[in-house]
């Protein structure tokens, strides 16, 4: 059972937005990272990964996202800068556009959680996904 997030964001008030969020559906959260090096302290550990494509240490979120994605955890991309969702989707469930109201915010944590779970129905609409997105 999907219990475990990890929240890769580097704008503090962001992070805390989120954490309050996945914590608000009764999940745990390892912890929040704000550099690639720091999210690579949670490599195995995390169920579901939230992550910024532009961290502290520059625009290494995506290769963030997927060495987590093949340690087992579910990526959901973040960024304030749609011109930076020019990235491979593949082995991520997708992206979301920040910021995001707290209602779609809930349903995109739900959703990630029900993936990693084997359960998932249909993406919620805030959920961005290319052609070539498919779940891990």
């Amino acid at each position: 059972m999907c219990q475990k997030f990890l929240i890769v964001e580097d704008r503090l008030l962001t992070a805390w937005s989120i954490e309050a969020a996945i914590m608000d559906l009764g999940f745990d959260v390892l912890g929040v990272a704000a550099t690639s090096c720091h999210a690579m302290e949670f490599l195995g550990q995390a169920d579901v990964a939230l992550v910024d494509l532009d961290l502290l240490d520059g625009s290494t979120g995506s290769a963030v996202g997927r060495l987590l994605a093949a340690h087992g955890a579910q990526v959901v991309y973040m960024s304030a800068d749609t011109g930076t969702i020019n990235v491979d989707f593949r082995g991520v469930l997708g992206y979301i556009v920040k910021p995001i109201a707290d209602a779609d915010l809930l349903q995109v944590i739900a959703f990630a959680a029900s993936v990693f779970d084997g359960v998932a129905t249909a993406p919620p609409d805030a959920l961005n996904r290319s052609t070539s997105t498919k779940p891990l």
